[in-house]
């Protein structure tokens, strides 16, 4: 979901309203949570775990999608993704 990693909260949101899956897998193994975390977006992020993505999904690289926040120094972004 380009919306989710483009940080377009409201395009997301329509997406998701209109049955666009939060956990679908694309190429890579990365899910639209992987792209929001990978851009330092906080609030998609927060919208897609409402939605049902997980927290914990790695891709095809072991990686999730904290730590792909946290490897491009999106702080904020790793911290909730690492909250429970």
């Amino acid at each position: 979901m380009l919306a989710a990693e483009y940080g377009h909260l409201d395009a997301t949101k329509f997406l998701l309203d209109a049955g666009a899956d939060s956990k679908y897998v694309g190429e890579g193994g990365w899910t639209a949570l992987h792209r929001a975390g990978v851009m330092g977006h906080t609030n998609v992020a927060r919208l897609l775990i409402e939605a049902g993505s997980e927290r914990e999904r790695t891709d095809d690289e072991g990686l999730s999608p904290r730590q792909l926040a946290d490897s491009k120094g999106h702080a904020d972004t790793a911290e909730f993704l690492y909250k429970k």
